[in-house]
């Protein structure tokens, strides 16, 4: 099998066989191209056939082939979500790989707050590791919501304005 990469996690099983998903944050996708999917189960990756893919506002959902009801797609949910090698280079547009985010510089507006560190994942959402000039460190949540924009080419992450971090917390 080739090499696969990771593009979402399913969240929720809905009604008439979809599941909303979360995409990997940096990942700009276009999923029109390709037809089979890869769901993790206990470390075997099992092949699944995409029928259909939606997008409404910030949300996406899939439809896999054969399954019809919520009941059917709970299975799914925790579930990771991959693409083969080949499928991968078709669907990317811009992407900031997990790894990538190691070096990163982080931005609040024109300040400057840290570099990334670290990156792992939580059951709640992916997390990275800021450090600070003077050696402290602090966490975020790798989510859309959080950053204004994710610039992979120059290893930039900037802020949401309205993204609270307490400078004043002891």
């Amino acid at each position: 099998m080739n090499e696969l990469y990771l593009i979402a996690k399913i969240l929720s099983a809905g009604k008439d066989g979809f599941v909303k998903v979360q995409l990997v944050p940096g990942l700009n996708i276009n999923l029109n191209s390709i037809k089979f999917l890869y769901l993790d189960f206990w470390g075997q990756k099992k092949t699944i056939e995409l029928e259909e893919v939606l997008i409404f506002k910030q949300s996406v959902f899939f439809k896999f082939k054969n399954f019809e009801n919520e009941r059917e797609t709970t299975v799914f949910i925790g579930r990771n979500v991959f693409v083969g090698g080949n499928d991968f280079e078709k669907i990317v547009n811009d992407v900031f790989l997990n790894q990538n985010l190691i070096g990163s510089k982080v931005y609040r507006g024109q300040d400057l707050l840290g570099t990334v560190t670290d990156y792992f994942e939580t059951p709640a959402n992916p997390v990275i590791e800021i450090s600070e000039e003077d050696g402290t460190n602090f966490l975020i949540p790798y989510v859309d919501s959080v950053f204004e924009k994710i610039d992979a080419e120059n290893k930039i992450l900037i802020l949401n304005s309205d993204f609270g971090i307490d400078d004043d917390e002891d």
